[in-house]
């Protein structure tokens, strides 16, 4: 019984001491390392877990290792530490050397990477600084074969050992991981790309675009929001737009984005006559306003997808989708539930596909707020911020996993 009483007393003595000693510890230093800021899904995707975390418990900066972007310059402006570190190769090993000596002077404690190149050159820089905690972004549902080689799979497989946990942006890029990669399966979490169902509320009307570019209400307005490349198959959607015209007159394409296939897709255009009813609004900061006002959200994407930033956002603007069934879209487009799939690189299939939905506004209707549902429930950012904290936290990887181990 004294004994009892003796360390009942020694709990009342230490709990203020333990307590008081939680509430001086400094946040846990957190550094995001990415090759550089500039617009498309990835950075969108680490600029809302960076703005999200909770600051109490993290101090939080950016690394780009080549060059800012856009995005840098909308994190600064919200007063996040971004730096440009001007270290564009892990080839000359100085550069790994000079950021492992800044993530030891920064004491950092937490690396955070983001894709192949971040992976690679921050894994070996926080090895040879002793940095504790390190996780690897994968956004990639898979690599074609012309874009990797043996060794890359190899660098791959033996930097695994060295960091935390390798986070998926889907099921179907955590099973690359796993059968492709040949990463442990316990060493990969499934972490979702999500969206801030804050900012895209399909209750809050946004008549700017109409209004910027002349639309009328009663046109049908489609759009795709992606980096103008190759692989994101616009010149499928191009294709697609004859019928869908024929059909619906009162409709409109917009391809909201800039890359390298600009030129070509404008000549695209040109050539089927069509360069009056599809409008190239390039890079835009203003998406939540976009996807607001438009009917129907295309993504035609080739290859490689593993889950896209648009479509969560697309989502849960409350807006239906038909897109091409690659990667990990079909964990978040679910066929005739939350949208439509069709195959990629199928130019009839997709007008079929958006013309299905052009000819139904009640199943339209009905996907769309299906998808608004799902983007609630598995893609807020408010899931997906929980599910890192925890796993900055040490929690074990259930807290991130979503099926299986």
């Amino acid at each position: 019984m004294g004994h009892t009483c003796q360390e009942d007393r020694i709990e009342k003595i230490a709990s203020p001491r333990q307590t008081e000693r939680r509430t001086i510890l400094p946040p846990t230093k957190v550094v995001h390392l990415v090759e550089d800021m500039g617009v498309g899904g990835l950075e969108r995707n680490l600029a809302l877990i960076v703005e999200n975390l909770d600051r109490q418990q993290f101090d939080v900066s950016v690394w780009c290792l080549e060059e800012g972007g856009a995005i840098a310059d909308e994190l600064r402006e919200k007063g996040v530490d971004v730096r440009v570190l001007d270290l564009p190769t892990y080839h000359r090993p100085g550069n790994v050397v000079k950021l492992a000596r800044l993530l030891r002077r920064e004491k950092v404690q937490i690396l955070h990477t983001h894709e192949y190149f971040a992976n690679t050159m921050g894994r070996l820089a926080a090895v040879l600084a002793g940095t504790p905690r390190r996780f690897a972004h994968i956004q990639n549902s898979h690599w074609r074969p012309a874009e990797r080689k043996g060794r890359h799979y190899l660098i791959d497989r033996i930097l695994s050992r060295t960091c935390d946990r390798v986070i998926a942006c889907s099921e179907m890029a955590r099973r690359y991981q796993i059968e492709v990669e040949r990463i442990h399966p316990d060493r990969v979490v499934m972490v979702p790309n999500c969206a801030d169902a804050r900012i895209f509320d399909p209750s809050v009307a946004h008549p700017g675009i109409r209004r910027e570019f002349g639309f009328k209400d009663s046109e049908i307005l489609i759009a795709s929001v992606a980096r103008l490349t190759e692989v994101k198959g616009h010149q499928f959607l191009l294709d697609a737009a004859v019928p869908i015209f024929e059909a619906f007159p009162a409709c409109r394409i917009l391809i909201v984005g800039d890359g390298p296939e600009r030129p070509y897709l404008e000549r695209q255009a040109r050539a089927l006559a069509l360069e009056d009813r599809i409008h190239f609004l390039g890079t835009r900061q203003d998406i939540p306003n976009i996807l607001a006002s438009i009917d129907l959200f295309v993504q035609p994407t080739l290859v490689r997808e593993g889950l896209p930033l648009a479509i969560t956002e697309a989502m849960a603007s409350g807006k239906p989708v038909v897109a091409t069934d690659v990667g990990g879209v079909s964990e978040a487009v679910r066929h005739g539930e939350t949208g439509i799939l069709v195959p990629p690189g199928d130019a009839e299939a997709l007008a079929e596909g958006i013309l299905s939905l052009l000819g139904d506004p009640e199943q339209r209707h009905g996907l769309a707020a299906a998808g608004r549902r799902l983007c609630l429930e598995q893609f807020s950012i408010e899931t997906v911020i929980k599910k890192i904290e925890a796993l900055y936290a040490g929690e074990g990887a259930d807290a991130g996993m979503g099926e299986g181990r």
